[in-house]
């Protein structure tokens, strides 16, 4: 994934927004419905939960919300990016990690993706599904969100 980015996590945001803004919501909107849409469809207690490729951790906040018995853990490659995540968020149940650094944590029961596999290589897209697979205990669920394929700049 391009760290370039979240190089620039303060303005993340803003960028983001700006790129939805025809849509006439904001990235909450947006967080909000994909982790409600999700908690109805998994079960209601996951210890442990992966929010693979963060970004800025605002997700991870929802996720600790819709599930606060859970730990939630962050994960992405920007330094930056967690930092700010870290900041932001962070709390005694939501951390903030590598995803280099995820093959040593405990294993997870839910993995939540949003939006991340259109900034991953083409060629590097099953590798990191395999491990991804490998992070979560047997019987884990995983909720994949991606933007519209049909976007040019995704299909590019």
């Amino acid at each position: 994934m391009p760290e370039q980015l979240f190089d620039r996590a303060a303005e993340y945001e803003a960028m983001l927004n700006q790129g939805i803004s025809l849509s006439g919501e904001n990235q909450e909107f947006f967080i909000l419905g994909r982790v409600q849409d999700m908690r109805s469809q998994v079960p209601p207690n996951p210890g442990r939960i992966l929010d693979f490729g963060c970004g800025t951790g605002k997700s991870c906040a929802r996720l600790a919300e819709f599930f606060p018995t859970a730990q939630v853990v962050g994960a992405d490659l920007s330094e930056e990016a967690l930092r700010h995540a870290t900041t932001s968020f962070g709390s005694n149940g939501v951390t903030f990690a590598n995803i280099a650094d995820l093959p040593r944590l405990e294993p997870f029961d839910l993995c939540y993706i949003n939006g991340v596999f259109h900034h991953i290589d083409p060629g590097e897209r099953q590798p990191t599904r395999v491990m991804i697979r490998d992070l979560l205990n047997p019987g884990a669920h995983l909720a994949l969100f991606e933007n519209n394929p049909w976007n040019p700049g995704m299909r590019w």
